[in-house]
């Protein structure tokens, strides 16, 4: 991993009864000293994280009862703004446990996923995925009539892969966006017919390293046994030949990619939900250590998955107030204007005291 980079990861909202034992936030963690570091804090339930070349960070803020998702961006001097409300189930409930809000950059927009909304089996807003401009935040559908969309990312091409999640059981369908708009299908990823995702806050996600999609497939269990192990796998878009990448995992959640091509991503345990961040480098992996342990309370929110990005540290800038002015000359052979006014002043101020104590004697 390049020694300038560090990785981005979301915390969730630990409660216990009606008190937060634990708040939502954002942190940072360098690889190279293990020195975490909290860049926004008092947060619900952040998830979905995209850096844009200018170091903004977007992300959405998850709140419960019903399922809402407020669009922040933090600018590098640390500004949160809020580019409003992008997700709102008021009129029914997200049907799929596994769905989490996701969403990526890509020339300066923000792509985010919204899923379908159901109420008594009737569909009353279908899943889709949209485009914000986060100068006007006009929103623009580039997606529509999904079931719910979940992992966002495109390659160098600008080809936007995603995939469609369906339940009864948990089903993944990987798709591409070309820039034409054509979609097309890449097939069935994920199949939990035999069994089930036991891990709440596992959400499918995607990452492209040149021509190559990686995306994360969750542990199945039947009874209490794997019958389809956690991984990780990448798919060749043209061929659509599916290679294992990781394998024996959990349920594996948030893909990131490095400028070095290293491979970061959380391992999800629960029981209580615990994330171990990772890193795949050459084929090796390393620990990060446990960056979220929630055995303090629990996780409320179901629409939250761990993510995790991957650049540059954030930096505190102070604004921009004009050109600055220069430092005063404190050398011997020089004064300021400033300077020399004052000494007249004071040099009048004594002239005036001693005319005033000779006419007084």
């Amino acid at each position: 991993m390049c020694a300038t980079e560090v990785v981005y990861f979301n915390h969730p909202k630990v409660v216990n009864g009606p008190a937060t034992v634990d708040p939502g936030r954002i942190e940072t963690l360098d690889p190279l000293t293990a020195t975490r570091t909290v860049i926004v804090s008092n947060l619900d339930y952040p998830s979905g994280l995209a850096l844009d070349p200018a170091g903004n960070l977007y992300f959405g803020n998850v709140t419960t009862g019903p399922i809402r998702v407020e669009l922040r961006r933090r600018a590098p001097d640390g500004t949160i703004t809020s580019l409003g409300t992008v997700v709102d189930t008021s009129a029914g409930f997200v049907s799929v446990g596994s769905w989490a809000f996701d969403l990526c950059v890509e020339a300066g927009v923000v792509y985010f996923n919204h899923p379908e909304v159901t109420n008594g089996g009737a569909v009353v807003e279908a899943g889709r995925i949209e485009k914000i401009d986060p100068v006007t935040a006009a929103r623009t559908v580039v997606v529509p009539g999904l079931d719910n969309p979940s992992g966002l990312a495109f390659d160098g091409a600008g080809n936007l892969y995603f995939g469609n999640m369906t339940t009864g059981p948990v089903r993944v369908e990987l798709r591409k966006r070309a820039p034409d708009g054509t979609v097309a299908s890449l097939g069935m990823v994920v199949d939990t017919s035999a069994g089930f995702v036991t891990a709440g806050s596992w959400g499918f996600d995607v990452a492209c390293l040149g021509s190559e999609v990686y995306f994360n497939h969750p542990r199945v269990t039947d009874g209490g046994v794997t019958v389809d192990a956690g991984r990780i796998e990448k798919i060749d878009p043209s061929t659509l030949v599916r290679t294992g990448v990781l394998g024996s995992l959990s349920d594996p959640s948030g893909l990131a990619f490095d400028s070095a091509g290293d491979l970061h991503f959380g391992e999800v345990t629960h029981g209580p939900v615990q994330i171990e961040l990772e890193e795949s480098s050459g084929g090796i992996t390393s620990t990060q250590g446990i960056v979220v342990d929630t055995s303090a309370g629990f996780i409320a929110a179901g629409a939250w998955a761990f993510d995790v990005a991957v650049a540059a540290p954030p930096t505190e800038t102070e604004p921009d107030d004009g050109p600055l002015e220069e430092p005063p000359d404190r050398s011997e052979s020089g004064c300021r204007p400033g300077c020399l006014i004052l000494l007249i002043a004071m040099g009048l101020a004594l002239l005036l005291l001693l005319l005033l104590w000779l006419e007084l004697i």
